[in-house]
């Protein structure tokens, strides 16, 4: 077992200037930062695991994974402003929290064949087949269904997660 908790996010705005090679200032810059959660992992996270090996050399393994509190990736300089102005300080979209399941077998045969040792395998990844939301970008400018400042899920380019695969092989070593 496993658990990851965070609370990842800006502790101040950020401010910054210019120069160029000869010290001119070229410009002064603000960005909005403070409070806001930094974006593209979650920031809870639970892993549990069991490994069963009900007879010699078969391998059953579960795996259950939770992401909770996922925001969207964003760039601080989305959130430039100038003096005078009144800065965005709303949160980015955080995507929904999701589970998904992996079962991991593997047996190796009692059989010998010309001194080589000889596995079979099998990978179920997403196994109950859950729909999420693995990745999100605020604001996307290319894939969001709006994009009218807001921070919120219609303004989001969204990444679905791997539906159900699997794969199986034989593994020799020799």
């Amino acid at each position: 077992a496993a658990l990851g908790l965070g609370t990842w996010k800006f502790v101040d705005d950020a401010k910054g200037t210019l120069k160029d090679e000869g010290n001119n200032v070229l410009g002064n810059y603000n960005y909005s930062l403070k409070d806001l959660f930094v974006g593209d992992m979650p920031q809870t996270s639970m892993a549990f695991g069991v490994t069963l090996t009900p007879i010699s050399g078969l391998k059953i393994v579960t795996l259950l994974n939770y992401y909770d509190n996922n925001y969207s990736n964003w760039s601080p300089s989305s959130r430039e402003y100038d003096d005078g102005e009144t800065p965005d300080r709303d949160q980015v979209w955080m995507a929904p929290s999701y589970s998904k399941l992996d079962l991991h077998l593997t047996y190796d045969l009692p059989i010998s064949v010309a001194g080589t040792n000889m596995m079979v395998f099998a990978h179920v990844f997403n196994a109950l087949d859950a729909m999420y939301v693995q990745d999100a970008y605020d604001n996307s400018n290319y894939n969001a269904h709006n994009d009218d400042g807001d921070h919120d899920a219609t303004s989001a380019e969204v990444f679905l997660g791997t539906p159900r695969y699997f794969n199986a092989g034989l593994k020799v070593s020799f």
